[in-house]
């Protein structure tokens, strides 16, 4: 657990270009809504996939389909991407529309990786959840046992990955895999007069939440469980991950390995 991690944009295709590419907004352009993702950066889910890896995404908004605008590029090296959104009209519900209630993202990918046959080659899953975000509208019981309709949403986000992380237990694949954990940044409410995120660059927006399981051979028991204190970023998910796997970094990659 990194208890300084930092997004380096408070806006969610922006700071998703940084952690996928381990580059930083400046050099991969990508600072808002539509702006494509250059097929010449490098890119973590088509990096594992000509590596072998099988990969797919599995999304919770309209803000991160490739073939809606606003994240175009995204879907490159991935088998399948799912995403599949619209514009709201006045009459539909968003969550059939513009977003997708964690319970549906995830059981989306549970569904993917139960066609997975024995001996099938590795796979890197992309698990994306929106529910904690502007505007907050937990399901039930979330709705009525929390006050605060944030606090729901990030209960009912907790709740839905313990789902995810039981199915891959089950499955005989959570001891071996590993997990980051992420958000791509955090929420104002009211302090320094904003609400939500995407002006300011204090730590309500940028101070973000990381974890990080390694596989069970790689850490051989609960004992190597800590916080790191040391000022980290999401630019180095990517590298991380790679050297994880065994495979080179790239030199354009800006972001460090982790793993040390």
């Amino acid at each position: 657990a990194f208890t300084h991690a930092y997004s380096h944009v408070p806006l969610t295709t922006a700071s998703h270009a940084t952690i996928l590419t381990g580059t930083y907004p400046q050099y991969n352009h990508v600072n808002d809504f539509g702006v494509p993702l250059a097929a010449g950066l490098p890119y973590l889910p088509n990096i594992l996939h000509e590596h072998g890896y099988r990969t797919a995404a599995f999304v919770g908004s309209l803000i991160l389909d490739p073939i809606a605008g606003t994240a175009r590029g995204f879907d490159r090296g991935f088998d399948i991407y799912d995403a599949g959104f619209r514009i709201k009209a006045p009459r539909d519900s968003r969550y059939d529309t513009v977003e997708r209630r964690a319970g549906v993202v995830v059981d989306h990918a549970l569904a993917w990786l139960k066609k997975r046959p024995a001996g099938a080659p590795p796979f890197f899953l992309w698990v994306h959840l929106y529910d904690p975000h502007d505007p907050y509208d937990p399901p039930e019981p979330y709705k009525s046992k929390f006050a605060d309709p944030y606090d729901g949403e990030i209960a009912y986000a907790d709740a839905m990955l313990g789902k995810l992380f039981a199915a891959l237990k089950a499955a005989g694949l959570y001891h071996d895999s590993l997990i980051a954990m992420m958000a791509d940044h955090g929420e104002a409410f009211g302090e320094h007069g904003e609400r939500t995120h995407g002006m300011f660059l204090y730590d309500e927006t940028i101070h973000v939440p990381l974890l990080i399981k390694l596989p069970q051979s790689t850490v051989p028991s609960a004992k190597h469980k800590q916080k790191i204190d040391a000022r980290v970023g999401l630019v180095d998910i990517t590298p991380t991950i790679l050297e994880a796997a065994g495979i080179p970094i790239p030199k354009e990659i800006q972001g460090q390995s982790l793993l040390g």
